[in-house]
């Protein structure tokens, strides 16, 4: 419902404001509910952006009339507050445009939660006041002798509408009215629109899931529009300092964010930046791991005998979690090591298949939950060694990967079942000690993985979420500094963090901890969303079945499933795993073997589609997926995914006809495609009439 105790802000930022006249400077618009009316208290804005920003200039008219004019970008320009427009100037002005005049034009009001408050059909009362506040703006920085040029848009905006089925399509339909006006009333019909997404505020998971669905549709539907996620950066729960509104640190993160997202989104007419933009590293080792882009996860150890079964009944949970499902003690599971005897285990076999498959790394688990370790560890007789088989399991397959140019990632569980010193919290001091020795355990096998196998080039942690953990941050500061003095170049998820709030995988701004997030489990990032840091997903092809499970129960993926969900990890700039759980004697079952078959011949064909491509900046179209590489000669080859035959038998781009070098099928390059011009600045690539079941891929060689 509408709040009739409205506020609004209009707001114009300048980046060195002293440009010759006619000369072009670059506008920004920035609109949305409240958050952008300026919500975060003067006094608690941090440096850089305490003090006045004398290089960029703010023009301000607010709905109290206090301001009007230009001033030096400042807190305190909305009565005592301000909202993410500090971070989000100084950032556009000081690392994403430094060479530019950037000018913000900024129209916030509160007591909105619905995208129809802003719809252009006269029914929305939101809409006008936005369309004369960016006029009157325009109109101002023209009769100053500039030529300005709206580049792009910011917007943040509820989901109120969205909680039904019949919402969620409204939600997407105003939102692109709105989009598709802004555009056509300022004459910039690619303009790129970043939308912030707040959804949950709104609590339930199947509400939530309606917003996604209804979100998703609208890249599907526009090019150049593009989302951010602000659910992480500390704006829900609402802050303390100012009551009923977001915090300080979320506005300064929410500013970054928006700045580096439309930074991304406006390079389509060049080559994409080949890291995401806030990239915590970005050395010989991280460069290698992002353009690998597709690997494998192994869940193998005791569990993998029980299959998800004890003494003939069916655990409800993940067949890995068998220990805690059956509620086994410690030496009732331990039985399980009598009985672990992998006969089968051909290591060289599956390299070769990993290699067949097209994964360029393999990510196995060395200690689960349960404590079991593959290799013959020094610091426990829970091992390989203490079972029929009796040899060490990862030395052979580390030895096989790196024969086939596969690189290795080790899993290691923090949290452990078996360990007497494990504690699930430290209570007392007599749990202090005693995690203190795991804690020094723990560290001894780390050691001991990193320099028996020296090959190993990522660890990928798990089990942190515990209170003795993730409540005592200063272990997870101490391991990942130890790691780091072991193995300078180790490569290390987010699940190591903690932080002192108790907060796991993510600082408060929302920032991962480490090298990179891996947070993305059994599930893909929002469609069209821009991914700031470095990520990756891992996917099972049961629904919730990383170990090996006797009997899958409900859906299982194939690689006509699969092969779409690479895609949309390379064109968002992440790497995709798929699961596997080898049988207790060594093998894998035959939907696995089909996967790895049906993946690795696409992969073959296609590859060059997926490894060493970035985040694409062309959206996500509703045929497919896009990704980009650059060349040797200063252009990039732009892949276009096509996975649905679209209408008219062919695909368009915002790319203009001069300069497109050469188009082709990837898997035949010598059948070419027609590419024709399409309006300004744009093409049509016609389809070649047989497309490949799994994904056709064009490559589309693009001159500088």
């Amino acid at each position: 419902m509408k709040n009739t105790a409205l506020t609004v802000a209009l707001t114009i930022t300048v980046a060195l404001a002293t440009a010759p006249a006619t000369a072009a400077v670059k506008v920004f618009l920035m609109a949305g509910q409240s958050n952008m009316q300026g919500v975060g208290t003067a006094t608690e804005a941090p440096a850089p952006y305490k003090a006045p920003q004398t290089d960029v200039k703010y023009w301000q008219t607010d709905g109290y009339g206090k301001e009007e004019g230009w001033t030096d970008l400042r807190p305190k320009i909305v009565r005592d507050f301000f909202g993410p427009e500090l971070s989000f100037g100084y950032t556009l002005k000081h690392s994403v445009f430094p060479n530019d005049s950037i000018y913000l034009v900024k129209y916030g009001i509160g007591g909105t939660t619905l995208v129809a408050d802003w719809r252009p059909d006269g029914t929305g009362y939101c809409y006008n006041g936005f369309k004369a506040a960016v006029s009157a703006a325009m109109r101002n920085l023209t009769n100053a002798g500039l030529a300005p040029s709206i580049v792009g848009m910011i917007w943040m905006q509820g989901e109120g509408e969205a909680h039904t089925s019949v919402g969620a399509a409204q939600y997407a339909a105003n939102l692109t009215k709105f989009i598709s006006a802004v555009r056509s009333d300022f004459a910039t019909p690619n303009m790129p629109f970043v939308v912030g997404r707040i959804s949950t505020y709104y609590g339930s998971k199947a509400n939530n899931a309606l917003v996604r669905m209804a979100e998703e549709t609208v890249p599907r539907q526009m090019q150049h529009v593009s989302w951010i996620n602000t659910d992480d950066m500390g704006l829900w729960p609402l802050g303390t300092d100012f009551p009923g509104h977001y915090n300080a640190p979320g506005q300064i993160q929410l500013g970054i964010r928006f700045a580096n997202a439309i930074g991304h989104v406006v390079s389509a007419d060049s080559s994409s930046p080949a890291k995401p933009a806030l990239a915590t590293r970005d050395d010989e080792a991280m460069r290698r791991w992002r353009a690998n882009r597709f690997g494998l996860f192994l869940h193998w150890g005791l569990y993998a005998v029980a299959g998800g079964q004890w003494q003939g009944k069916e655990a409800p949970s993940a067949a890995e979690w068998i220990q805690k499902a059956a509620c086994l003690s410690t030496a009732e599971y331990a039985t399980l090591v009598h009985q672990f005897n992998p006969t089968k285990y051909d290591p060289q076999a599956w390299a070769r298949m990993a290699r067949a498959m097209g994964v360029r790394y393999v990510t196995i688990t060395t200690k689960h939950h349960d404590g079991f370790c593959l290799w013959d560890s020094k610091f426990t007789d829970f091992d390989v060694a203490a079972t029929p088989y009796g040899r060490d399991l990862l030395g052979p397959l580390v030895k096989a990967l790196t024969a086939e140019g596969v690189d290795v990632h080790f899993y290691y569980s923090i949290m452990d079942w078996h360990h007497p010193d494990y504690r699930s919290a430290v209570l007392s001091s007599d749990d202090r000690r005693a995690y203190d020795r795991y804690f020094e355990f723990m560290k001894n096998q780390l050691r001991e993985l990193l320099t028996r196998y020296p090959e190993v080039r990522t660890l990928w942690f798990d089990g942190q979420w515990e209170a003795s953990y993730c409540e005592n941050p200063e272990y997870a500061e101490r391991l990942e500094a130890f790691l780091r003095e072991v193995k300078p170049s180790i490569i290390i998820n987010n699940r190591i963090g903690a932080g002192a709030s108790g907060n796991i995988d993510y600082d408060a701004t929302g920032r991962p901890f480490a090298d990179y997030t891996a947070g993305f489990e059994r599930e893909l990032p929002l469609v069209g969303s821009v991914m700031l840091y470095d990520w990756e997903a891992g996917m099972t092809l049961p629904e919730n079945q990383w170990g090996y499970r006797k009997v899958w129960k409900g859906h299982v993926k194939t690689a006509s499933e699969l092969t779409p969900m690479l895609a949309q990890c390379a064109s968002q700039g992440g790497n995709f795993m798929i699961n596997f759980g080898p049988k207790p004697d060594g093998t894998f079952r035959e939907e696995e073997l089909a996967v790895a078959r049906d993946m690795g011949r696409w992969m073959k064909l296609n590859g060059a589609a997926i490894y060493g491509t970035y985040a694409s900046t062309f959206g996500m179209p509703r045929w497919g997926y896009i990704t980009e590489k650059a060349t040797a000669a200063g252009g990039h080859t732009i892949y276009l995914c096509v996975f649905r035959r679209p209408d008219g038998n062919s695909v368009k781009l915002a790319v203009p006809r001069s300069r497109v070098h050469a188009c082709y099928r990837l898997d035949n390059p010598r059948e070419t495609c027609e590419v024709r011009e399409d309006g300004p600045r744009r093409v049509a690539i016609a389809l070649p009439p047989k497309l490949d079941p799994l994904a056709t891929v064009i490559a589309l060689e693009v001159t500088p």
